[in-house]
């Protein structure tokens, strides 16, 4: 008796990606290896109004539906708590609506994977109020995935002496919202080599959202939708408790 061929690994053709942790948000749509779509927008507390104007706009001018797609992505912060809600709200909608299978993806990993072509550690930091800042440390080239020191929010000063720790002598790359409020302060205790990226690495860019979701979709299968929260490092405003981030 012949056995049962195996199927094929889902490959996630057409993927929408939901990024929402800045003020700066928006979406992509990959088509295989291209960005074919790709919008963004100032949220500024708008996020949900212009986050569907533009998903019903990218859809209409591809001649998609929802239901067309294979994967969603959505970003998980840390970033704007409304941002986060709104983002990994209308995503759960549309997933559970379409049966379309679901990714979450960290915001500061997208960011490192900006950079993830330079030599040196990366550093992203997202502007997390109250004179903080959102941070990990990722090693390049490599996988943005498994950061060298997880994220985590602290005081500038303080973040910037825990990387310049655990960097010895590499240099470090800065970039994020958190390069433009606290530059000097993040580079001080760094290596010699160690460099501020500019404006514009300040946002998470949704088609590296889409992409960094295919991969972890590809590796290690889509999240089970109720699983997927988002990820404050630190209690939201409603005094709900922090979010950790969350198991792959």
């Amino acid at each position: 008796m012949t056995p049962a061929a195996a199927e094929p690994a889902p490959t996630y053709r057409r993927v929408l990606a939901l990024e929402t942790s800045t003020l700066v948000g928006g979406l992509a749509l990959l088509d295989g290896d291209e960005v074919c779509a790709r919008r963004g927008a100032r949220m500024a507390g708008a996020h949900s109004k212009r986050l569907l104007a533009m998903l019903d706009g990218v859809l209409d001018d591809e001649g998609l539906r929802v239901e067309d797609l294979d994967l969603l992505v959505a970003s998980l912060g840390p970033g704007s708590f409304t941002g986060l809600r709104i983002g990994l709200a209308t995503l759960k909608g549309l997933a559970f609506a379409s049966g379309v299978p679901v990714v979450g993806v960290s915001s500061l990993e997208v960011l490192a994977a900006a950079a993830a072509a330079r030599d040196g550690l990366i550093a992203p930091v997202l502007d997390a109020r109250k004179a903080e800042v959102y941070g990990a440390l990722y090693r390049s080239p490599g996988d943005p995935g498994c950061p060298l020191l997880p994220e985590t929010v602290l005081a500038p000063g303080a973040w910037s002496r825990r990387v310049a720790d655990a960097a010895g002598d590499a240099p470090v790359l800065w970039l994020g919202s958190g390069v433009a409020l606290y530059g000097p302060e993040l580079l001080g205790p760094c290596p010699p080599g160690s460099r501020l990226l500019g404006p514009e690495f300040a946002a998470p860019d949704p088609a590296l959202l889409a992409l960094r979701g295919r991969l972890r979709a590809r590796a290690l299968g889509p999240a089970a939708l109720a699983a997927l929260q988002p990820n404050y490092l630190r209690p939201a405003a409603d005094g709900a408790p922090a979010n950790r981030p969350p198991a792959s």
